[in-house]
């Protein structure tokens, strides 16, 4: 697997906690109109898997320069 490749990689998980964040964001505002319990665990679960999606992009990002650079 070149850096390329490696970047694609990390790009699709990233696309993939995109998705998820994405959902637990408006599972989240259905549970405060609702006022259910269980608020602050979903919103620590977004934190770590916004988290996760931000370090996937940087790391995509790092490895497709990497392997820009290595291509010529």
């Amino acid at each position: 697997m070149n850096y390329i490749e490696w970047s694609e990689e990390y790009q699709r998980e990233a696309d993939k906690l995109q998705v998820k964040v994405k959902a637990l964001k408006e599972e989240l505002k259905e549970k405060q109109t609702k006022h259910e319990d269980g608020i602050r665990a979903l919103s620590n679960r977004i934190a770590i898997l916004y988290s996760m999606y931000i370090d996937c992009k940087y790391t995509a990002s790092v490895l497709r320069k990497r392997g820009e650079r290595a291509n010529g």
